[in-house]
């Protein structure tokens, strides 16, 4: 579902990152650290190296592809 609200968005994939944590939010380096993600899944969304929103686990409505949709209308707006 992501990757296909990405698509709908005309976001190339070549512009996706995604790291992967376990529920220790062990990741390589410090990146959970340094990006504050205390729970999994955590989805951050940038434009232009800025912090436009994020995701923490399902979300305010409980359907994370909502909320993306959300951070992604108002972030391109600008």
């Amino acid at each position: 579902r992501f990757f296909a609200l990405a698509d709908a968005a005309g976001l190339s994939v070549d512009r996706i990152s995604l790291a992967g944590a376990d529920r220790n939010k062990t990741t390589w380096g410090q990146l959970s650290a340094t990006l504050h993600v205390d729970l999994v899944p955590t989805i951050i969304v940038y434009r232009q190296g800025k912090e436009l929103g994020r995701v923490v686990e399902y979300g305010r409505y409980g359907q994370f592809d909502r909320e993306i949709g959300e951070i992604i209308q108002k972030g391109f707006q600008q």
